[in-house]
């Protein structure tokens, strides 16, 4: 697949859009373990963990399947929100956290080991679609490790079955951004797929995200809506092929987390 290389400048920055044609959401996946800091005190255990999720457990893989949880809530985090989880006075930082979901990059749990350098994600969605935009609503907080991503990419697929080894999309973060929760848009040039993978790769110890949302359109034939017979009951997991997922054939947005 032909490989784009995106400039990113201060115009992905803070658009005040608000994006009322986001499909809604109905499920995804995320990785269970309760994140842990390594060198902040204001965080408290699980505090950034998506409390909200209403999915199932793998318990393999540690991976949440099936429910939708806060990434796709449409509840984004205020600024003030952000800045209270690190007021040490503060004893009930987990409601503060509710619109915020976070991934450390040292650790996911006590039987974890190693560094995780990137988080990949895979998107399903209900049928064949163009999409034109990613927004990202990302916590910027470098004097306390928190960025964004130093690369993002993204590939495209059909069925979902594979994905190519040469990302669609690539785009490469150099920011020097003040404020606190940026909304990143990223082109996603009018791709066509079913299904996303993306991977963020770490540039500090952790990535925070408040809400992510996509710009697309269902593609039709006629009169009729492409629909792709992928993910009824019992299909393959894209991330475990030994392990079927039940879920039902038409979920909007699902979606991965590997190490």
């Amino acid at each position: 697949m032909l490989s784009h290389q995106l400039n990113f400048d201060s115009s992905h920055l803070d658009d005040p859009q608000i994006l009322d044609g986001q499909p809604a959401g109905l499920s995804r996946s995320v990785n269970e373990a309760s994140f842990r800091p390594l060198a902040f005190p204001g965080f408290r255990k699980g505090v950034l963990r998506d409390r909200c999720y209403d999915g199932q457990r793998d318990p393999r893989g540690e991976v949440l399947y099936g429910g939708l949880g806060c990434l796709s809530d449409t509840r984004v985090a205020s600024q003030s929100k952000v800045l209270s989880l690190f007021d040490p006075y503060r004893r009930d930082a987990s409601e503060l956290a509710d619109c915020l979901v976070g991934w450390n990059r040292g650790r996911w749990d006590d039987r974890s080991a190693g560094s995780l350098e990137t988080l990949e994600f895979i998107f399903r969605f209900s049928g064949l679609r163009k999409f034109s935009a990613l927004y990202l609503h990302v916590v910027n907080l470098p004097s306390q490790q928190i960025t964004f991503p130093h690369r993002i990419e993204a590939t495209f697929s059909v069925t979902g079955l594979t994905f190519s080894g040469d990302p669609d999309l690539v785009l490469e973060l150099d920011l020097n951004a003040t404020s606190v929760l940026p909304t990143v848009k990223i082109d996603l040039r009018q791709r066509v797929g079913q299904y996303i993978q993306l991977r963020f790769f770490f540039a500090a110890q952790w990535i925070v995200l408040s809400e992510l949302r996509f710009v697309s359109k269902l593609l039709l034939r006629g009169n009729n809506l492409l629909r792709l017979l992928i993910g009824h009951e019992g299909a393959v997991n894209p991330r475990n092929p030994g392990f079927a997922f039940g879920c039902q054939e038409y979920f909007d947005v699902m979606f991965y987390l590997g190490m």
